[in-house]
Order: C-alpha cells, then sequence, then structure tokens
C-alpha cells in the first residue's frame, strides 16, 4: 500500500478481540479492512486471552501511549494445583500439586498482599527485552532468565467466585496500571498459598473509559461497507484531561507551535489548576487539535505550551 494511495481515516477503534489470536493480527486485519497502514494498539493482550484492544488509527497513533497509561481492568480465572513455564494454559507444566484444604477464605486473605504498589516479575516466556533480546527468545536458547522484579501498581483486587475440586479455580477482579502482568499475578498467588497456580482465562473488560459492552466484533467491522464509520474520534482517547475550547486564532497558533494565550480561547481554563496540567485543546467543531501544557504566568496571565499536535 502506496502512502499515495492511503485513505485520510484517523480515529480509536475498541476491538473486542477474540481468542486465538495475537494482537498483532487484529492490526493486521484492522489495516486490511481500513486501508491504511498506520494502526497501533494500546496494550497486548495474550493469544488465548480475549476482550478490550484499543486501537489507534492515524493520527491517533500519537495517543496510543497516552491511552496505554491508563488503568486497565480483567476478569481472570485461576487454576490451583499446576504451574506452568508461562503462567497460563499455553505453557508446559513444570509442577503439580494436589491442593490442600484450599478455601475461599484463605484466597482472600492472600489477596490484600497484591493490592497497591507491588514488586513484579515479567512471565519467562513473555516479549519483555532482556539484553537485547525478548524473554521468550532467550527460553528458545533453554537459557533461564529471570529478570529483576520492577514495580507496577494494582488498584483492587477482589474473589468474585471460588469453585472448589481436585483443582480449584477462582474468579478475580483486577485494575491495575501499565506493565501489570495478569499471569504473574495468578502465578504469585498459587506460590503464596502454597499450591502453585496459573492463569486458564482472562478478559479484559476496559482500558480507562473503552469498555467492553461498547466493544466491536471484529467480524462486524471486516464485514462493514463503511468501516470507518465505526471510529470514534481522537478526544475519546482522552476523557480524563480537561478540555480547553480555542478560537480560530489558538488553532492557528497551535499548529504553528506556538503557545496559546488568554485571547486565544473561549473560556479561561479553571485558575486552580496546578502548573504543567495537561489539557485536551480542541476546536469549534470540538476536534482534538492538541494536548498542551498549562502554565500559570503571574495572577491573571497564562500559557498552554503545545506538546502534541494533530495534523487536519
Amino acid at each position: 500500500m502506496s502512502k499515495r494511495n492511503e485513505k485520510n481515516i484517523h480515529g480509536i477503534l475498541n476491538i473486542l478481540k477474540p481468542p486465538g489470536m495475537t494482537s498483532h493480527d487484529v492490526v493486521d486485519c484492522v489495516r486490511k479492512s481500513l486501508g491504511v497502514r498506520r494502526v497501533g494498539h494500546t496494550g497486548v493482550l495474550d493469544p488465548a486471552a480475549s476482550g478490550v484492544l484499543v486501537l489507534c488509527v492515524g493520527n491517533a497513533t500519537r495517543l496510543a501511549d497516552v491511552v496505554s497509561e491508563q488503568e486497565k481492568s480483567y476478569v481472570a480465572e485461576v487454576t490451583f494445583g499446576i504451574v506452568t513455564d508461562s503462567y497460563d494454559g499455553d505453557g508446559k507444566v513444570v509442577a503439580r500439586a494436589e491442593p490442600q484444604n484450599l478455601t475461599a477464605d484463605r484466597i482472600e486473605q492472600a489477596l490484600p498482599g497484591f493490592l497497591g504498589e507491588i514488586q513484579q516479575c515479567p512471565p519467562p516466556q513473555s516479549s519483555v527485552h532482556y539484553q537485547g533480546k525478548k524473554l521468550y527468545e532467550w527460553n528458545r536458547e533453554t537459557v533461564m532468565v529471570i529478570p529483576e522484579p520492577r514495580p507496577v501498581h494494582v488498584h483492587a483486587i477482589a474473589l468474585r467466585r471460588f469453585i472448589p475440586g481436585r483443582l480449584p479455580r477462582a474468579l478475580l477482579e483486577i485494575s491495575c496500571g501499565k506493565g501489570t502482568y495478569v499471569r504473574t499475578l495468578a502465578h504469585d498467588l498459587g506460590q503464596t498459598v502454597g499450591s502453585g497456580a496459573y492463569l486458564s482465562f482472562l478478559v479484559r473488560q476496559g482500558i480507562s473509559s473503552f469498555c467492553l459492552r461498547d466493544a466491536i466484533l471484529l467480524e462486524a467491522l471486516l464485514s462493514a461497507p463503511c468501516p470507518e464509520s465505526l471510529l470514534q474520534p481522537l478526544l475519546s482517547a482522552v476523557p480524563h484531561l480537561p478540555a480547553c475550547s480555542l478560537r480560530d486564532r489558538g488553532v492557528s497558533r497551535i499548529r504553528h507551535g506556538m503557545p496559546v494565550t488568554p485571547e486565544d480561547v473561549f473560556v479561561r481554563p479553571d485558575s486552580s489548576l496546578p502548573h504543567l496540567q495537561e489539557l485536551a485543546l480542541v476546536n469549534t467543531n470540538g476536534d482534538l487539535v492538541a494536548l498542551g501544557e498549562y502554565h500559570q504566568v503571574g495572577r491573571t496571565y497564562f500559557q498552554i505550551q503545545p506538546r502534541k499536535v494533530f495534523s487536519q
């Protein structure tokens, strides 16, 4: 596909990724369906997982890092008594131990240890880079690499259902920050309760304001007569940012890399905004023009410096 023939399409897609596909498989399907090359995701879902996969198209790819920083929510099934080398059901079984007297109460007692900022090691079979290679590439060479733990943040974790049996299962609801591996949470929970465990099922419920109930089936996108009509505007990616509406003069200044001043806005931003607060700058049509940083200059004057400007 040449740049000359590529469509001028920009926006956000909330796709329901089916199990069995990689995130990159979904990106490829969307590229072909829309006729554009600039498509990127905002956080990988493992092939066996399903749920919300937010894709950025065209100019929106510059918002991928913004969306990926937002809170993510999951429903996870953890199966106890088996440990795999990938921490999920796709890996090789490396240990078995029939759980003794494992109860819902025992699991609930262990969960607070996984709340807040915790230290977590990525799974051995993951795409995290270590000394120039991905971890799964090291393990293909039979070199077991365990990287240093790194801080991640778990906002909430709760037991929603416990299913007893020879291999008990627990259904968990989890909200967490960027870089958190739910596979590792499952593995570490198994170690904590003394039986071992792996992640047997995972659904991503949402990222920021993008939720499962609004996600588009991939089949619906591929069969749509006008798939670009399913795109959401760029502004949908930043609902957490205060918005500031620009006059035409302000839009022109921003597009030329110049700061916005009080004369360039319809309504002055709240004076209580903290210094360097990020803002979503929109035109009179409500379209996202740029992300900018708020700078208070004296008591009554301010400037908004452009940080990311989106071409027309």
